[in-house]
C-alpha cells in the first residue's frame, strides 16, 4: 500500500496566493487521506527529518542527527528527544494540534495519530523501506519550492544514513568520513568534537569520536596493510560467530585479525580480518560485515588521517600523528 505526505495548498502557496503556513499538511494512505492540520511548513518538514532519521535506525538516527546538525544539547538529555524505541512529533500543526508517536516494529514503522479534537486515535503500519524514500521525497520536493539552508543540511544528513542503512541505493566503495563538530569546553581546556563514519556501501562503524585516538586507530590500520606491528589486539576467542562472518567472506583458512580501537563506546568492537590483499571489517554489536581490498582501504585511510591532522595542527596539536603517518609510508 502507497504511503506519502502531502501539503494542502502547496500550489497556492508557490504562486503567492496564500502564506506557506496556512498549508495544511496530511497523510496519504493507500486511498485513503488523513488531514492532519494547519501547520508551520518548515517545522513540519524539520519534524518529519526527524521521523526519517528514526526510521532509518531508531533513537540512535534521531542522536546522530541532532548532533550533526549541531543541536549537540541531545547529549546531554538524550531522553527528551527519543525513548524507549518511539518519538512524538506534531509535524508542526497548530490548528488543531496532531501528534504522531512513531514507533519502529522490525521492518515495519507504526504511526499512531492522535488529533486534539478527536478522541480517536488511528494507527498506520507502513514498511520502512517505503516509508524512508517517500518521506525523503516529500522533503526534498519541498525544499526544491522554498529553500532553507539549515533543513538541506539536515536533509543530507538523513540521506547519507538511508544510503548507509540501506533505504537507497549507493555506490559500493570504501569511504571514511570524518565530520568535524565544533569544541567542548572542560575547565580550561577545549576538546574537539567529531563524528567519524566508516561505510562501504553499508555502515561499517559511526560514531563520536576522539580524533586522535580515532587518527591512532587509522595508523594501526595502515600498519596491518603494510604489514608491519599492531599494538592494538583483541582476544577474540569469545567471539566465534565473528570468525564465521569473516570466514563467509575471505574463506576457511586461518585469517590474520586485530581489533583497531576507535576510541567510541557505540557501536562497540570492530574486528578487522586479512587474508592475502582483502580485508573483512565485522562489527560485533550492530552485525555489519563487508569485504574491501587492502588497496582502497588504504587510500581512504592515509586520506583520513592526513584529514585528522591539518585540523589538529591547526590548534598546534597532531605533529606527532603527521611524523607517523610518514614514517609508516616509507
Amino acid at each position: 500500500m502507497s504511503f506519502s505526505f502531502i501539503f494542502f495548498g502547496f500550489e497556492e502557496a508557490l504562486r503567492g496566493e496564500v502564506s506557506a503556513d496556512t498549508l495544511t499538511i496530511a497523510i496519504k494512505h493507500g486511498d485513503e487521506i488523513m488531514p492532519l492540520g494547519d501547520c508551520f511548513t518548515k517545522d513540519a518538514v524539520g519534524d518529519i527529518i526527524e521521523a526519517i532519521a528514526f526510521a532509518v535506525n531508531s533513537c540512535e538516527g534521531v542522536k546522530e542527527l541532532y548532533i550533526r546538525s549541531g543541536k549537540c544539547d541531545v547529549l546531554l538529555f538524550p531522553g527528551r528527544y527519543c525513548r524507549d524505541n518511539s518519538i512524538t512529533l506534531r509535524l508542526g500543526t497548530y490548528e488543531p494540534i496532531s501528534y504522531i508517536i512513531f514507533k519502529i516494529n522490525g521492518d515495519l514503522i507504526q504511526l499512531k495519530i492522535r488529533r486534539e479534537d478527536r478522541k480517536d486515535v488511528t494507527t498506520v503500519e507502513v514498511p520502512r523501506e517505503k516509508f524512508v524514500p517517500s518521506a525523503i521525497s516529500f522533503v526534498r520536493s519541498f525544499l526544491v519550492k522554498f529553500p532553507d539552508e539549515d533543513l538541506m543540511r539536515e536533509l543530507r544528513i538523513v540521506e547519507e544514513m538511508a544510503s548507509r542503512k540501506g533505504f537507497l541505493p549507493t555506490e559500493k566503495k570504501f569511504e571514511i568520513k570524518v565530520e568535524w563538530l565544533g569544541e567542548v569546553k572542560c575547565r580550561n581546556k577545549k576538546f574537539p568534537l567529531v563524528y567519524a563514519i566508516i561505510s562501504h556501501g553499508k555502515e561499517i562503524f559511526s560514531g563520536l569520536v576522539e580524533p586522535v585516538a580515532f587518527a591512532g586507530s587509522l595508523l594501526e590500520v595502515l600498519r596491518s596493510i603494510r604489514g608491519l606491528e599492531n599494538r592494538c589486539q583483541v582476544e577474540i576467542t569469545l567471539y566465534e560467530d565473528v570468525i564465521r562472518r569473516a570466514s563467509s567472506l575471505l574463506g576457511e583458512e586461518s585469517l590474520e585479525y586485530f581489533g583497531p580501537c576507535f576510541g567510541n563506546e557505540w557501536p562497540g568492537l570492530l574486528f578487522i580480518f586479512k587474508k592475502n590483499r582483502e580485508m573483512a571489517f565485522v562489527n560485533v554489536k550492530t552485525g555489519s560485515v563487508v569485504r574491501a581490498s587492502m588497496e582502497e582501504v588504504e587510500d581512504e585511510v592515509v586520506r583520513a588521517v592526513k584529514e585528522v591532522v591539518e585540523k589538529l595542527e591547526e590548534r598546534g596539536e597532531g605533529h606527532w600523528l603527521r611524523k607517523e603517518l610518514e614514517e609508516i609510508l616509507r
